[in-house]
């Protein structure tokens, strides 16, 4: 999921609409976008995406996480995403 503006800002276009529940337990309509996501030298194409409101933090996934390795060291603040 990713804020409406950082969308806007790279030129994606929606595809879709779809509802989606939230930790409130209430669906909220949302406008679904296809995008390629670049994690250093690897290219991540077709990754579908929620719009969040304006200004929203982002939320990487896990069909985006599923496809790298990742190495989380939480003591030393240190998060590692290898393609």
């Amino acid at each position: 999921m990713l804020p409406v503006d950082a969308l806007q800002e790279i030129g994606a276009r929606v595809i879709d609409r779809a509802n989606l529940v939230g930790i409130t337990g209430q669906p909220q309509s949302v406008d679904l976008y296809v995008i390629t996501v670049h994690v250093g030298t690897m290219h991540l194409p077709g990754i579908k995406v929620a719009a969040l409101p304006k200004g929203a933090t982002g939320i990487l996934g896990r069909d985006v996480l599923n496809q790298l390795l990742v190495h989380l060291n939480g003591p030393a603040l240190v998060l590692e995403l290898v393609g």
